[in-house]
């Protein structure tokens, strides 16, 4: 009777410890789950903010005869031509753009989320 009873509890012990592992497993697979959904609505919300983003900057484009090395708030762009545009936030901008000995030409801007503004000037 012993053998009987002590197989008896060891069906019960393994049927409690498959029960625990499928548990286990189960509870595994909705976390899974959840970090997958969490990551897909970080991934739709960044690309949210990069639309966003993209869409709130302005765009100003350069007509400068014969050339001239731009300068945005004392940062280089580069010469123009080649470069013809640049995307900016929203703001206040101090543009200087020179060309050699050349007297150089600044202008303050103002971009608006946007807009799109064109920087003129010939050297002489």
């Amino acid at each position: 009777m012993k053998a009987a009873d002590a197989a008896r509890e060891e069906e019960a012990n393994q049927a409690k410890e498959l029960a625990a592992l499928q548990k286990a497993r189960e509870q595994d697979a909705r976390l899974k789950k959840e970090r997958e959904r969490r990551l897909a609505a970080q991934a739709r919300a960044e690309r949210s903010a990069d639309t966003t983003r993209s869409t709130s900057r302005g765009t100003v484009s350069f007509v400068i005869r014969p050339w001239g090395n731009v300068f945005i708030n004392g940062r280089s762009r580069g010469a123009s031509p080649p470069f013809r545009s640049v995307r900016l936030a929203p703001g206040t901008y101090n543009v200087m753009i020179t060309n050699g000995d050349l007297p150089r030409y600044v202008r303050v801007i103002t971009v608006k989320a946007g807009e799109n503004i064109t920087v003129v000037h010939q050297f002489q």
